[in-house]
């Protein structure tokens, strides 16, 4: 598949061949070391933001790394494909919680329905990203997700309303 990758190193004479498969057989993504599995520690956040999980290889720490959907490893400071310095991914600050709740109550209050659904995904996702952006401050990320989950009322609204006028 194109979105598999696979990484052959040497550590301490040891030889690691790391494969990971977006999609087993078992529906899940799963990276395997020399043959066995190393068990990916999903989270309802991890779409969003990312996931950075430990891999242990002999005597060193590995960094398996998925963002954006593209998954590289980092040994000993570096990216094996990217060849960027590593930089350990961002946590999701627990305040963003406040934002992805207020966010599900979307698909809540219009008992569900696709468009209802995309928006509140939609707005989920852009308020995670802004959350773990490194490039601002606190209080403007909060600000920035007050008005993503704002505007994505304000489209549930509009469309709540063009949808009764059509009855």
């Amino acid at each position: 598949m194109k979105n598999d990758k696979s990484w052959v190193l040497t550590v301490e004479e040891k030889v690691f061949n790391i494969e990971y498969n977006p999609k087993s057989l078992s529906g899940r993504n799963k990276v395997m070391v020399n043959g066995s599995p190393e068990k990916l520690k999903f989270t309802f956040m991890t779409g969003f933001a990312g996931l950075d999980q430990e891999l242990y290889l002999g005597g060193k720490v590995a960094h398996f790394v998925l963002k954006n959907g593209k998954a590289d490893l980092a040994i000993d400071g570096y990216f094996l494909d990217s060849k960027e310095a590593y930089i350990p991914l961002p946590g999701v600050p627990k305040w963003v919680w406040l934002f992805v709740v207020a966010c599900i109550g979307i698909p809540v209050y219009t008992l569900g329905g696709a468009v209802p659904v995309l928006i509140a995904m939609g707005a989920i996702a852009v308020c995670v990203k802004i959350s773990i952006s490194t490039k601002l401050n606190t209080i403007i990320k909060a600000l920035l997700c007050t008005v993503v989950t704002g505007a994505a009322w304000g489209f549930i609204y509009i469309f709540v309303q063009w949808a009764l006028s059509l009855v």
